[in-house]
């Protein structure tokens, strides 16, 4: 009997054939790229949740409010972790975490190679024992319980010492640290939010000068290290509240109200950067469901014209005996079989398109990950709803036909088929123009935001970060890039622009609130050399207890419209406001502008101290050979600064980078907006054509009533627009609406013109005409005799 389905089955697939392909190739597509986004969306969901104890681990985090703003920080002072285990029983462990902030000289001892690396933490010796990094050698109890005792990854064991045994040898650090091996770490997963190749001893940076001021805070509060606590879930609301008191009880002035999130959310609930989140995994997975749906209805439309064109089949079928599980059963073995195909050509696609996909993402996904149960079970469950979402209809509804009514087509099922055809085509389209629209917007507003006027200029603009070598030499350094043949001006401040800042707390009145308010410490050029405009301009001189701030203080601290010479108390010391600049762009156009404080030093020697970093700002003339000038400052720099190595970025690339997860977000939607284009339009012509084949008699008459071409090709094209016309109509609110959520996420946004519409509307229906067109002009040039006889 079943070998009986799949002879008829294969039977009616090789009947129609354009129709087959064209079907079977638009579900592939489907299939293909709901793989891809459901292999992204469990890539995400499954992050950090392969740790033993990953629901007992959870990450401490301060949430500080600046403006009208939440700033949620992910670092702690370094007492944090003891403090909160020692005064609450329910936190079994913690273990602290540092990451180092820029790349650092690594060699083995007595050799002359040497790599700049990044990927170095430093952690208690409790790391291996709180999260389930699998160690290659070495005692998990003792390899971090020493000053100077490094951990290597599988990853870096073979690029330092190749196939020799690294355990007990040792690494130079910055070039003149040793550092003892002492164990191998398997090399992370791509679902670890925590990477690394080395992992260093915490106690190891008490040791270096650099790192003192890290260790030097008193009591719970914001800080540098990342400090994740091994406690019961249970007892998780009880601790963070008592966290909270604690801290208010000995600094009632911290601003910083402090949580617990369980470790394998913060990946997608806590955006410290540019991370996936929650948001965007909504959108996606919204995007997979849409862009099946749309392959499935397309199958579903196809299969109900098809198998409505098989009635008399079903009929005679039943009047010989056949019953209705009977008939069923060979509609779903039909769906399975055109199901199995589609997903050979949908599995293919994946693969082909998934490096691509990859690089779209800037994403990587080790191989092991696709062995998890949970994605195996995820790739097989896709073909198997598939089956059974495309067989029903023909299952469930045809099979049930009385035999009379089969062979005569009267049953209201039979007729109903057209109606849910139109519905099915209309719903296509009307999904694909709200792709298209959305797909039109994000666009427009990408380009406004990158494009805006900041009140900065950037052009030709370059910031060379320095170090600790430079700082002893900062005033030596910037004369002679000022030297450069091509230097216009060169300033200097505390941190790249949009890079960081850092953060001082400000009130008028001893009686009054602190208020957080960014700070930039700059030298006395670096507000001309960006051309920022004034709105009161400074009376005279500036002295160390100077500041200049922008027009967004003035309404945070609700000072007076002209506040210079006003008093402000700031980290509880007297400062005098010596000028006012217009409000600029210094972080992402997504947040409202808020307050800044500018800290000027005439002497730029005492900007830095030893162990802080600054950054310069070298504007370069127009018209020169920029490669030739950043080449000169690489060599000042590289006579200076032999630890970090020379890196420069154009300012105007980096604000644009502001907005990688958006791009990200715009390249995603439009890849799968085409092919869920693709996909509604292969459909459409599947329709047409198999619709134009049962009218073909329909119109061969007319033509012989005396219709001409024209006429028929009007008739036709009306009769199959028609759903597309009316998905237009019903695209505009829908996408009106999304358009308006989306746009909420930003502080500065396009106005939404009409004409945004029309352009989604033209593609679409410039699509819906090409696919129709030819179908209908050949139905209608068709010898009327050759189809009556």
């Amino acid at each position: 009997m079943i070998r009986n389905y799949f002879k008829t089955a294969l039977r009616n697939l090789w009947k129609n054939k354009l129709y087959t392909f064209v079907n079977i190739f638009g579900l592939g597509i489907g299939i293909a790229s709901c793989l891809l986004i459901v292999i992204y969306i469990f890539h995400e969901y499954s992050y950090d949740k392969f740790h033993k104890h990953a629901s007992n681990i959870y990450m401490m985090y301060g949430e500080l409010r600046m403006g009208e703003n939440n700033i949620l920080l992910p670092e702690v002072s370094y007492p944090t972790g003891d403090i909160v285990q020692k005064n609450f029983p329910d936190v079994i462990s913690f273990v602290r975490v540092k990451q180092i902030e820029k790349p650092v000289a690594l060699g083995v001892s007595n050799s002359a190679t040497n790599f700049f690396e990044s990927n170095i933490i430093f952690a208690d010796p409790a790391f291996f024992n709180i999260f389930s990094f699998p160690l290659l050698s070495g005692n998990p109890a003792t390899i971090l319980n020493a000053p100077f005792k490094i951990v290597i990854s599988k990853r870096a064991a073979r690029k330092y010492f190749g196939n020799e045994t690294p355990v007990g040898k040792t690494l130079q650090y910055d070039k003149h640290i040793t550092f003892e091996i002492t164990g191998v770490a398997d090399t992370p997963p791509s679902n670890s939010s925590i990477d690394f190749d080395f992992v260093g001893s915490l106690s190891s940076l008490r040791q270096l000068e650099q790192y003192q001021s890290a260790f030097g805070q008193q009591g719970i509060g914001l800080g540098g290290f990342k400090t994740y606590f091994y406690i019961n879930p249970d007892k998780v609301a009880k601790t963070e509240k008592n966290i909270n008191q604690l801290v208010f009880q000995t600094d009632h002035e911290n601003p910083a109200k402090f949580h617990l999130m369980r470790f394998a959310d913060g990946h997608l609930y806590l955006n410290f950067g540019d991370i996936s989140n929650i948001k965007y995994l909504k959108i996606f997975s919204l995007i997979s469901a849409v862009i099946l749906l749309l392959a499935i209805i397309n199958y579903i439309s196809l299969a109900i014209t098809a198998y409505t064109s098989r009635t008399k089949e079903i009929g005679i079928r039943k009047v010989i005996g056949a019953g209705r599980s009977g008939i069923a059963w060979q509609y779903y073995t039909e769906s399975a079989l055109n199901v199995s195909f589609a997903c050979m050509i949908g599995f293919t696609v994946f693969v082909l398109i998934l490096p691509h996909f990859y690089r779209l993402l800037d994403l990587k996904i080790s191989a092991s990950f696709f062995l998890e149960p949970i994605v195996l079970g995820g790739l097989l469950l896709i073909p198997l709803i598939t089956i059974l979402l495309s067989g029903s209809y023909p299952a469930l509804v045809l099979s049930s036909l009385l035999p009379v009514d089969a062979l005569y087509k009267r049953s209201n099922k039979v007729h109903n088929g057209r109606m849910i055809r139109k519905t099915f085509v209309t719903l296509q389209f009307v999904i694909s123009a709200v792709l298209i629209i959305f797909c039109i917007v994000m666009n427009k507003q990408l380009h406004y935001m990158k494009n805006a006027d900041t009140g900065i200029n950037m052009n030709n603009l370059v910031m060379v970060p320095f170090g600790k070598e430079i700082n002893q030499h900062y005033t030596s350094v910037k004369e002679q890039l000022s030297g450069i043949n091509g230097v216009q001006a060169v300033s200097a401040a505390g941190y790249q622009m949009y890079g960081g800042y850092d953060m001082s707390f400000a009130k008028m009145g001893q009686n009054d609130a602190f208020v957080s308010i960014p700070t930039l410490q700059i030298d006395s050029s670096f507000i001309s050399l960006l051309q920022l405009k004034w709105k009161f301009r400074p009376s005279g001189s500036f002295h160390n207890n100077t500041i200049v701030i922008n027009e967004a203080v003035i309404a945070k601290l609700k000072l007076a419209d002209n506040p210079v010479g006003s008093r402000i108390i700031i980290n509880d010391q007297d400062f005098f406001v010596g000028g006012v600049l217009k409000n600029f762009h210094f972080a992402s156009m997504q947040s409202p502008i808020d307050g800044l404080f500018f800290n000027i030093r005439n002497d730029s020697s005492m900007m830095w101290s030893p162990y802080t970093d600054g950054c310069f700002y070298i504007r370069l003339h127009n018209g020169i050979d920029a490669g030739q000038v950043i080449r000169q400052i690489n060599s000042i720099y590289n006579a200076y600064e032999t630890n970090i190595p020379f890196q420069y970025q154009y300012l105007s690339t980096v604000f644009k980078d502001l907005y990688k997860s958006e791009d990200r977000l715009i390249s995603i939607i439009t890849f799968f907006t085409v092919l869920a284009i693709v996909v509604a339009s292969l459909g459409l012509l599947a329709l047409v054509i198999f619709t134009t084949q049962l009218r073909t008699r329909e119109v061969s008459i007319r033509k012989i009533m005396g219709a001409d071409a024209n006429a028929i090709i009007r008739l036709l094209l009306l009769n199959f627009l028609q759903p597309v016309l009316i998905a237009i109509c019903l695209a505009t609110p829908l996408a009106l609406l999304i358009i308006r959520r989306w746009l909420e996420n930003f502080a500065f946004i396009i106005t939404v013109k009409w004409y945004y519409f029309m352009e989604a509307y033209a593609i679409i229906l410039v699509i819906a005409l090409l696919t129709i067109g030819y179908t209908s002009v050949k139905a209608a040039l068709v010898n009327p005799l050759k189809n009556l006889n």
